[in-house]
């Protein structure tokens, strides 16, 4: 939802949250990480490193 990207919300049943980030490779995005369980915005810190890390394995 950041930097106003709100089409997911037109998805059925979709809840925006904090903790999802997407995992990009050559611009690209191959897939996504969500996490949750914590504050959101530890949720977040941690998905960012887990794409950052996820990302790595494809170089």
């Amino acid at each position: 939802m950041k930097n106003g990207r709100v089409s997911a919300l037109a998805l059925h049943g979709a809840v925006a949250l904090q903790g999802g980030v997407p995992i990009i490779v050559n611009g690209k995005v191959i897939g996504a990480i969500g996490v949750s369980g914590e504050t959101p915005q530890q949720d977040e810190d941690i998905a960012i490193a887990g794409a950052a890390i996820a990302a790595s394995f494809t170089k």
